[in-house]
Protein backbone atom coordinates (compact mmCIF):
# COMPACT_ATOMS: atom_id res chain seq x y z
CA UNK A 1 0.00 0.00 0.00
CA UNK A 2 1.94 3.14 -1.40
CA UNK A 3 2.34 6.58 1.43
CA UNK A 4 -0.07 9.18 1.07
CA UNK A 5 1.47 12.23 1.00
CA UNK A 6 0.43 16.18 0.52
CA UNK A 7 2.37 19.40 -0.21
CA UNK A 8 0.27 22.41 0.75
CA UNK A 9 1.10 25.52 -1.41
CA UNK A 10 2.08 28.79 0.73
CA UNK A 11 -0.82 30.32 2.03
CA UNK A 12 -3.12 27.63 1.86
CA UNK A 13 -5.20 26.03 5.16
CA UNK A 14 -7.81 23.61 5.33
CA UNK A 15 -10.07 26.00 7.14
CA UNK A 16 -10.36 28.81 4.65
CA UNK A 17 -8.82 27.29 1.68
CA UNK A 18 -5.88 29.20 -0.08
CA UNK A 19 -4.91 32.62 0.77
CA UNK A 20 -4.34 35.40 -2.23
CA UNK A 21 -1.71 37.77 -2.80
CA UNK A 22 -2.00 41.56 -1.26
CA UNK A 23 -1.89 43.16 -5.10
CA UNK A 24 -2.30 40.16 -7.26
CA UNK A 25 -4.75 37.10 -7.14
CA UNK A 26 -1.65 34.79 -8.40
CA UNK A 27 0.80 36.52 -6.14
CA UNK A 28 2.25 33.77 -3.25
CA UNK A 29 1.19 35.43 -0.07
CA UNK A 30 4.61 33.25 1.46
CA UNK A 31 4.59 31.21 4.73
CA UNK A 32 2.52 30.05 7.01
CA UNK A 33 1.85 33.53 8.50
CA UNK A 34 0.35 34.56 5.29
CA UNK A 35 -3.34 34.74 5.95
CA UNK A 36 -2.65 37.09 8.81
CA UNK A 37 -0.39 39.45 6.84
CA UNK A 38 -2.85 39.73 3.64
CA UNK A 39 -5.63 40.50 6.49
CA UNK A 40 -3.43 43.28 8.03
CA UNK A 41 -2.12 44.80 4.81
CA UNK A 42 -5.93 44.74 3.63
CA UNK A 43 -6.99 46.53 6.51
CA UNK A 44 -9.53 43.48 7.95
CA UNK A 45 -7.43 43.28 11.27
CA UNK A 46 -4.88 46.24 12.89
CA UNK A 47 -2.31 43.69 13.86
CA UNK A 48 -1.41 40.03 13.75
CA UNK A 49 1.40 37.74 15.80
CA UNK A 50 3.20 35.64 13.45
CA UNK A 51 5.37 32.56 14.13
CA UNK A 52 8.94 32.33 12.81
CA UNK A 53 8.61 28.60 11.27
CA UNK A 54 12.29 28.54 9.43
CA UNK A 55 14.95 30.81 9.84
CA UNK A 56 13.77 34.01 8.29
CA UNK A 57 10.47 32.74 7.09
CA UNK A 58 8.88 35.00 9.70
CA UNK A 59 9.15 38.05 7.80
CA UNK A 60 7.90 36.55 4.14
CA UNK A 61 3.91 37.18 4.47
CA UNK A 62 4.92 41.02 6.08
CA UNK A 63 7.63 41.70 3.31
CA UNK A 64 4.78 40.51 0.80
CA UNK A 65 2.39 43.00 2.24
CA UNK A 66 4.51 45.75 3.08
CA UNK A 67 4.63 45.22 6.66
CA UNK A 68 6.55 45.42 9.60
CA UNK A 69 7.83 42.34 11.62
CA UNK A 70 9.37 42.47 14.82
CA UNK A 71 11.25 39.26 15.05
CA UNK A 72 11.79 38.84 18.90
CA UNK A 73 13.75 36.40 21.26
CA UNK A 74 11.76 33.10 22.33
CA UNK A 75 9.87 33.88 25.75
CA UNK A 76 9.38 37.61 25.08
CA UNK A 77 5.76 37.36 23.11
CA UNK A 78 3.73 34.66 25.13
CA UNK A 79 2.11 31.90 22.84
CA UNK A 80 -1.57 31.97 24.79
CA UNK A 81 -3.99 31.51 22.28
CA UNK A 82 -1.29 31.27 19.58
CA UNK A 83 -1.56 28.03 17.52
CA UNK A 84 1.68 26.67 17.00
CA UNK A 85 3.69 23.01 17.60
CA UNK A 86 5.86 23.56 20.03
CA UNK A 87 9.12 23.15 17.71
CA UNK A 88 8.20 26.51 16.65
CA UNK A 89 10.33 29.74 16.54
CA UNK A 90 9.51 32.51 18.69
CA UNK A 91 6.42 34.99 17.53
CA UNK A 92 6.34 38.93 16.66
CA UNK A 93 3.67 41.49 15.93
CA UNK A 94 2.91 42.16 12.61
CA UNK A 95 1.31 45.54 11.59
CA UNK A 96 1.04 48.35 9.45
CA UNK A 97 3.48 50.86 11.07
CA UNK A 98 6.46 50.95 13.18
CA UNK A 99 4.69 52.38 16.20
CA UNK A 100 2.02 50.05 16.03
CA UNK A 101 4.85 47.14 16.46
CA UNK A 102 6.37 49.49 18.84
CA UNK A 103 2.75 49.59 21.14
CA UNK A 104 1.91 45.61 20.52
CA UNK A 105 5.56 44.33 21.28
Amino acid sequence: MGQLTFTASNGWSAVGGQTCGVYYREQDPCGSSSGSGVAVALGLAARAVEVEVDNGEHHLPAMRGNLVSIKTTSGLVPRDNVIVTRFRGPVGPMTRTVQDAAIML
